[in-house]
């Protein structure tokens, strides 16, 4: 009777694979660890594929083999050896359909992991969009402090005064924005957009305030 059991560099590759899908749900991922997940899948139906097909040359051996031992009895009562190929027949049907089960179970996982890795790329990118657009603004909040510290070095009160406000008011506004970001940053990659509210809400300030330093 054939075993049901993956070739060592087929295991290995599982392996490997699984290993890498296990740190997406930790660590940031890219396109590459999609086509890995993407591999891992193919691999996966391939080898259901070829299991389902030696269980059936399995089970046909079997058959074959009880169909012989019936023939050369030729008896009305079925013999010992006849009931022990019936008995290998049935334990290969058996086994066959917990291989095919199995292989089934992990296609399905790599299928799974697979959605998920896209999901989180996918996420992963619109987060990265975001914050560059966010970036932006601070950088130009950066820049307006900075001309406004340039303006209060030539300024004297009660002008100084009111610019100095204002580049407090710019710095705290800015840093707020900042913290928020870094909040965002902080997240599960698919939970990123659960901060952007607390992100907006300080960027709505900080621009205000720049609206009003102008």
């Amino acid at each position: 009777m054939r075993l049901y059991q993956l070739g060592f560099h087929q295991t290995m590759l599982i392996a490997i694979g699984a290993a890498a899908l296990m740190a997406v749900g930790c660590s940031e991922v890219d396109y590459g660890d999609v086509q890995a997940a993407r591999e891992n899948v193919r691999e996966e139906e391939r080898e259901t594929n070829e299991t389902r097909q030696e269980v059936a040359e399995n089970i046909a051996e079997e058959e074959a083999e009880t169909n012989e031992a019936r023939h050369e009895t030729m008896k009305p009562v079925v013999p010992e050896e006849v009931k022990e190929e019936q008995q290998e027949t049935a334990e290969a049907r058996k086994d066959g359909a917990a291989a095919i089960n199995e292989e089934e179970r992990e296609t399905q996982e790599a299928r799974e992991e697979l959605k998920e890795t896209e999901r989180k790329l996918a996420a992963q990118q619109a987060r990265d969009a975001y914050v560059k657009q966010v970036e932006a603004t601070l950088e130009k909040a950066d820049q307006r402090i900075e001309q406004l510290e340039d303006q209060a070095a030539d300024q004297k009160d009660p002008a100084k005064a009111e610019t100095e406000k204002q580049i407090s008011e710019l710095k705290t506004r800015r840093d707020r924005v900042e913290d928020q970001l870094g909040e965002l940053r902080g997240a599960d990659t698919l939970k990123w957009e659960s901060h952007r509210d607390e992100v907006q809400r300080a960027l709505g300030d900080l621009k205000g305030e720049l609206d009003e330093s102008k």
